[in-house]
């Protein structure tokens, strides 16, 4: 987002709805995790449990964004860790739904692609939330 997007249109930024649009790889990965997986998992005979622990484990994960997030903040740009990010999300959610839901990989790639997704997010939230004037906070955040 440059000063001339929002000169053009007498204030307004152009392309806001890019961000949204940005965080659906969010929403849609995500559901892969919390949502389909438990299903497959479920439809393969694994133990409620199981799956319930899996399921929480992936969670947790995403809890370790507040201790991991600052670190990638100082030694790298948002605008890199989101590019990186995304890419390993994208592989991460691709393997998780490739592999054999009662194999041993299944609980460490749904951490993973937790994690990877979660911090995702808040990489997007930053670089792209920094791509706009200080002027639109107010309109943003309503």
């Amino acid at each position: 987002m440059t000063a001339s997007d929002t000169a053009e249109t007498g204030g307004s930024p152009r392309h806001v709805w890019a961000m949204g649009l940005s965080n659906t790889a969010y929403g849609f990965s995500y559901a892969g995790v919390l949502v389909t997986m438990p299903q497959v998992l479920a439809a393969h005979g694994v133990g409620e449990p199981v799956i319930a622990t899996l399921t929480a484990l992936s969670g947790f994960a995403a809890l370790a964004t507040f201790a991991i997030a600052p670190i990638l903040d100082t030694l790298f740009s948002r605008r890199t860790w989101a590019i990186a990010l995304g890419l390993l999300a994208a592989v991460i959610t691709v393997v998780l739904l490739g592999v054999s839901p009662t194999g041993p990989f299944v609980a460490p790639l749904m951490m993973g692609s937790a994690l990877a997704l979660v911090l995702l997010n808040t990489a997007i939230g930053g670089w792209l939330g920094a791509a706009l004037p200080k002027a639109m906070d107010d309109a943003i955040g309503a």
